[in-house]
């Protein structure tokens, strides 16, 4: 579970009403239904650009945002014990890394600031960690949020409202550009 928690899902509303739960299928059946999203089963990763490192840092939670985030090897550290886990998140890491070099430095420093200061939440999807779903390829999908925000002078992190994720997905094209890696696919959040 990364820093959003848990998302629910249908089945996990005890106060679902069979009529409820009807009407959410009629209007699956007659295309009813607005800003629907698809539940998958991966592994959130929080990340940012820090533009005076040059790199991408990496989150799990709120303590590593203050922490400045993670680089690849401070993934492989941590998380050496659990194989595919490790892999996911430390390939995912090299693919954003490549994958935001591409977007231009102005660009970066008003998505991320100098010293990654927002962080944009991302689901991984890798075949080396297959929970529920097999993978058959390497995925990132962008969230809309959560995005956070790290106040470098005092350390809190707090949560932005609204739909901060989408302005990264502005950039997908350029983020594509930069993954240089066919079993790797980015997706926008929308």
């Amino acid at each position: 579970m990364g820093s959003s928690g848990h998302l629910s899902h249908l089945i996990e509303d005890w106060d679902l009403t069979f009529a409820d739960l009807k009407d959410v299928v009629s209007a699956a059946a007659d295309a009813r239904l607005e800003s629907v999203t698809e539940k998958t089963d991966g592994t959130e990763l929080l990340f940012s650009w820090n533009e005076e490192l040059g790199q991408v840092r990496g989150a799990r939670n709120s303590t590593d945002i203050k922490n400045g985030g993670l680089g690849a090897r401070e993934f492989a550290a941590r998380f050496s014990s659990k194989g595919g886990l490790e892999i996911a998140l430390t390939s995912a890491i090299g693919v954003l890394d490549n994958a935001l070099a591409a977007v231009p430095p102005a660009a970066r420093r008003r998505l991320f600031g100098d010293s990654a200061e927002r962080w944009y939440s991302a689901e991984i999807m890798h075949s080396a960690w297959q929970r529920t779903i097999r993978y058959a390829g390497n995925n990132i999908v962008f969230h809309e949020q959560p995005v956070f925000h790290l106040d470098q002078t005092t350390g809190k992190v707090t949560r932005e409202g609204g739909l901060a994720g989408a302005e990264l997905s502005k950039w997908i094209k350029d983020l594509r550009s930069g993954v240089d890696d066919p079993a790797w696919r980015l997706h926008p959040w929308a």
